[in-house]
């Protein structure tokens, strides 16, 4: 396990052990399903967070992602002005939520750590199920 992936991912909000759990039955702290996640094929891996489809960033993404990790590029590139999910328009939480653009962990991060305290569904084009 490549040590900068892992404490990347620790330290970020954006990784969501508890939903990583439900989706993947894997067990253990958050460093324990870290490494679950990185030593999982790539083709193999599971979404960290309800907020990221990697295939839909894939096709959304201007960089050529093949054999790459999309959520890792999404955190080390901050390419956070590109849609992660088709149900949540970053482009549009960034541009009508206060702070979101200049937020360290980008809309989603906003939006875990701010948006949704404040039920701010600004980012939403549908309900995500």
């Amino acid at each position: 396990m490549a040590r900068d992936a892992a404490d990347l991912l620790l330290s970020s909000p954006l990784f969501d052990a508890e939903w990583y759990a439900l989706r993947t039955g894997a067990e253990g702290d958050r460093a324990a399903l870290v490494r679950h996640y990185l030593d999982t094929p790539l083709e193999s891996r599971v979404s960290p967070h309800p907020l990221f489809d990697p295939e839909w960033f894939r096709e959304q993404s201007p960089l050529d992602l093949r054999g790459k990790d999309p959520f890792l590029v999404y955190l080390r590139r901050r390419l956070f002005g590109t849609t992660t999910h088709p149900a949540f328009s970053t482009v549009h939480y960034r541009r009508t939520v206060p702070g979101a653009k200049e937020h360290p962990h980008g809309p989603i991060g906003h939006y875990v750590e701010v948006g949704a305290a404040e039920a701010s569904g600004a980012g939403f084009v549908t309900r995500v199920v």
